[in-house]
């Protein structure tokens, strides 16, 4: 559902790509070009951020309200979007159930996320009913839901009004430098190749076992075993690291074989729970992006593998990847 969002931490580790996947920009994270906000297609809950009872838009339309305050990074989820100024602040619009947005409010148009408090962000990634935020010296934030299958929600921050505190403090050596979003769940990567995972977990999106009476434990956040990690990427229900050896994993919903790693039986459970490699890629990984049921695998001499539920496209010089449900992009 989300690809990595870099911040400068990035730039000065051997796991940051050498062009952004999200920007398409060499050098450091920090943005400094700024863009007008276009929008398009249906929202019945303030998705598209153009006021009060417009629901649809045809054609793409200026967000009026993001205009002239320097929009420089934008992310969107199911149900909302967030966008990131130049000063660093966060802008957030859409549904604001169970306070995806992180203020009080309709959310039909965008507005900013006070409880951040002066935390300059250098990244954002939208779940279902989440927001994952991090800021430009590597500390990971948080708010919003995590909503379960039954779309049972457990709140991330109690009320919009309150400070946000960082997510695992890390030691004084190390930051967080990638974040990723799926629907109900998120990670996160260090600057020591450690990979972080909270969130809903009973799809085995977290990388880790759980069981049904037990599920809440996957809200603490918890380090995988992983070690020496530069990438991570997130499907809706299924999660991605790939290694400084090039040794891609995968764990998650596998019902279409979206993780790339084929079911041993035809009754076997669609699941795999714990990180396991992905036999299936050889080369040299510039980017992952996955969707619900298919993942597409760009790798650096521009060529493009896919799993699950997915066409295979057949270009060749593929810069760029994008994918959702049920429809990809390529560049």
């Amino acid at each position: 559902m989300s690809g990595p969002r870099y911040h400068p931490y990035a730039s000065t580790t051997p796991r940051q790509p050498v062009i952004n996947p999200q920007n398409h920009l060499p050098g450091p994270f920090r943005k400094t070009i700024q863009g007008t906000v276009l929008v398009n297609g249906k929202g019945t809950k303030g998705q598209l951020g153009l006021g009060s009872g417009i629901e649809a838009a045809y054609n793409p339309c200026v967000i009026e309200t993001l205009n002239g305050v320097g929009i420089v990074d934008i992310s969107t989820g199911y149900n909302h979007s967030a966008a990131i100024d130049i000063e660093g602040r966060v802008w957030t619009w859409g549904c604001n159930a169970n306070s995806a947005l992180g203020w009080n409010g309709d959310g039909w148009k965008p507005a900013l996320v006070d409880m951040l408090n002066g935390v300059r962000v250098a990244a954002v990634s939208c779940g279902w009913s989440f927001t994952l935020a991090l800021s430009d010296s590597g500390y990971l934030y948080a708010w919003g839901s995590f909503c379960d299958k039954e779309g049972k929600a457990t709140c991330i921050t109690n009320t919009p009004q309150d400070p946000l505190n960082p997510i695992c403090n890390l030691g004084p050596d190390e930051r967080f430098t990638a974040i990723a979003t799926g629907v109900s769940h998120a990670m996160a990567l260090t600057t020591e190749g450690r990979v972080l995972t909270f969130g809903h977990g009973l799809q085995c999106q977290l990388g880790r076992r759980l069981i049904a009476r037990r599920a809440g434990d996957g809200l603490a956040p918890t380090f995988l075993a992983l070690r020496k990690i530069r990438l991570i990427a997130s499907g809706y229900f299924h999660s991605f690291a790939i290694g400084e050896d090039g040794t891609v994993y995968a764990w998650g919903c596998n019902d279409r074989e979206q993780t790339g790693i084929p079911k041993t039986q035809s009754k076997a459970p669609p699941l795999v729970q714990t990180p396991t490699k992905v036999s299936a890629i050889q080369g040299r990984i510039k980017q992952i992006s996955a969707g619900k049921f298919h993942t597409y695998v760009l790798y650096e001499n521009g060529t493009v593998a896919t799993f699950g539920k997915a066409i295979a496209l057949g270009i060749p010089s593929v810069r760029l990847v994008s994918t959702g449900c049920g429809r990809s992009l390529a560049l």
